[in-house]
C-alpha cells in the first residue's frame, strides 16, 4: 500500500505543478509570445518539483492519513511550489 501512496502522491504534487504552468499558459497576455517550447521548458522543472515535493510530503505523513487527504495536499502543494517559483523568476 505504501508503494502506491508514494506514487499517488508524487503524481498528485507533479499533476499540481502542471497545472500551474498550463494556468500560467493561459493567463499570458498574449499567447503567441508563450510558444510549446517555453511550455515545455516550464513544465520539465515542474515535473522534478513535483517529484521531489511528493517525496518529501510522503517521508513525512502520518501513519493514519488517508489516500485522498494526501494527494490534495500533495496536488496543492506541488501547483503552490511552482507558482512561487513563477513569481520569484519575474
Amino acid at each position: 500500500m505504501s508503494e502506491i501512496l508514494l506514487g499517488l502522491v508524487v503524481l498528485s504534487a507533479v499533476g499540481g505543478s502542471i497545472l500551474n504552468t498550463i494556468r500560467g499558459w493561459n493567463n499570458a497576455a498574449d499567447n503567441t509570445s508563450y510558444d510549446l517550447k517555453k511550455a515545455l521548458g516550464a513544465i520539465i522543472p515542474a515535473i522534478f518539483a513535483g517529484i521531489v515535493v511528493g517525496q518529501n510530503l510522503f517521508a513525512s505523513l502520518p501513519g493514519d492519513v488517508t489516500v485522498l487527504w494526501a494527494c490534495l495536499t500533495a496536488g496543492t502543494l506541488g501547483f503552490g511550489l511552482d507558482y512561487a517559483v513563477t513569481k520569484a523568476k519575474t
